[in-house]
């Protein structure tokens, strides 16, 4: 029971970190960037994320439960999803990428795109190992 409140009080220390966060950026930003900055910056992150959707895709649900099931398949499950999560999150950044510049967006805007496709690349690759992991029941906690 004392590993359970133990998490437990590690999960709102997180949270609540989480959201102050949040909420410290989003009263601070705005003002520090100003309209036309803050509104590019939101802008390239909601429209990175539609392609991280695609980029993610449950994938790392698909491994958790597989490994579960067998360990021993653990490599060759991760190895492999992150090859394809690479092959995939390339595409789609060139797709990103390129349909920013196609539809006439601004250089700076176009830049911050990219920057975000580099967050999507290792949020990709974050996801695979993180479902290799949870699939061996193996997922650290703060030591203590």
């Amino acid at each position: 029971m004392n590993l359970i409140k133990r998490n437990l009080g590690w999960l709102l220390l997180s949270q609540a970190a989480t959201w102050g966060m949040s909420v410290l950026l989003l009263l601070v930003a705005p003002r520090k960037l100003g309209g036309d900055a803050f509104g590019q910056i939101s802008f390239a992150m909601v429209y990175v994320s539609f392609f991280e959707l695609v980029a993610l895709f449950g994938t790392a649900t698909y491994i958790m439960k597989h490994i579960a099931r067998d360990t021993e398949s653990l490599g060759r499950y991760v190895f492999n999803t992150l090859v394809m999560k690479l092959l995939v999150t390339s595409f789609l950044i060139a797709a990103a990428i390129g349909l920013a510049v196609v539809l006439g967006y601004e250089r700076q805007t176009v830049l911050l795109i990219g920057a975000y496709c580099i967050g999507m690349l290792f949020n990709a690759m974050n996801s695979a190992l993180a479902g290799g992991l949870q699939g061996v029941q193996r997922m650290g906690r703060p030591a203590l």
